[in-house]
């Protein structure tokens, strides 16, 4: 017996938590208008220069399309083995997300050399060939999917033990749901407006935490960006930069999607300005990995990815100037 059930590689795919959410959306056709209100706004620290574990982030709102259910490891372990728990659930629908040791999984960059405890998405199973169907970031640093054997799989589930991360000991179980979800261009109107006002205080509030005078928003993030860029000496986090191009690449496609649902006319100029920004920020994110594995940190390498960042910052501003207005002639 075998269930695969729907994924799709999404677009946004920089941290695995928005991703492995995305790949289960995208495969609801429902759910692609509230894709394109979100994924918009960016917030950062102002003072902690440090940029990795995410703390570049994007807004999103509650995904609508998506419901979990979360329980704790120990009791999945206790009652059955995870295994036989996980193809149960997968045969009622159940998308599996939980905490595992890369250390046991083949084709991470962890395998055999460093306990390394990372989350992991479940989408389906084989018992003819005793194996996962599993979602995540293989040793090139690629969002895939990929095969895992129950054996390795268990004893990366048993051996991932984590006293200090609650999150890391859950087992989440997670069902799409359709739901009569309408799209809102004013949503998006004035999260542009916030972006170039580097606000977060619109009529929508788009993050769960409470508005922090120490967070930088919209096109203010790229001021804190380049300081980390000079800051850093010895390694850039290459997500922040990933990051920032999925970001571009996701405006294109929100121009398209906007075009064809009748919101903006004329957008032959708009897609041209767009390409080139995504190419930009495609730019950015090659020299970034360039620097990082010539292991250049020198002042010429800093220089040329700050201009990037400015590069970007303005031609961006440009499009969403242009982009506010062809909406405001339309609604």
């Amino acid at each position: 017996m075998k269930k695969l059930l729907p994924f799709l590689v999404p677009p946004i795919r920089t941290f695995n938590y928005l991703a492995c959410d995305l790949g289960i959306t995208s495969t609801i056709e429902e759910a692609i208008p509230w894709y394109h209100m979100n994924y918009f706004q960016l917030c950062c620290p102002k003072t902690d220069l440090n940029l990795e574990d995410h703390k570049l982030v994007f807004s999103v709102l509650r995904n609508p399309f998506l419901s979990k259910t979360y329980l704790s490891k120990s009791f999945v372990e206790d009652i059955t083995d995870p295994i036989q728990f996980i193809i149960v659930s997968l045969n009622h629908g159940y998308y599996v997300n939980t905490y595992i040791n890369e250390y046991f999984l083949p084709n991470r960059h962890a395998y055999y050399s460093k306990s390394f405890l990372h989350d992991i998405l479940i989408i389906g199973y084989d018992d003819d060939e005793k194996i996962l169907n599993v979602v995540g970031y293989n040793r090139e640093g690629q969002f895939v999917p990929e095969k895992v054997s129950y054996d390795d799989f268990r004893d990366a589930f048993i051996f991932c033990s984590s006293m200090n991360n609650t999150e890391q000991r859950t087992f989440g179980l997670i069902i799409p749901e359709k739901e009569d979800f309408h799209f809102n261009v004013s949503f998006i109107l004035n999260q542009m407006e916030d972006f170039l006002n580097g606000k977060n205080d619109a009529q929508f509030k788009y993050f769960d935490i409470p508005i922090n005078e120490q967070d930088a928003y919209g096109k203010d993030v790229y001021e804190y960006i380049i300081s980390y860029i000079k800051a850093n000496t010895t390694f850039w986090d290459i997500r922040v930069f990933r990051l920032l191009l999925e970001h571009k690449v996701a405006l294109l496609e929100r121009i398209n999607f906007l075009e064809k649902m009748g919101y903006i006319k004329n957008i032959d100029e708009l897609i041209i300005s767009s390409e080139k920004l995504v190419k930009t920020a495609n730019i950015l994110f090659n020299n970034t990995l360039k620097f990082n594995i010539t292991n250049a940190f020198g002042t010429y390498e800093k220089d040329k990815l700050s201009v990037l960042i400015k590069q970007i910052e303005q031609q961006e501003e440009d499009i969403l100037k242009n982009l506010i207005l062809k909406i405001k002639q339309i609604i």
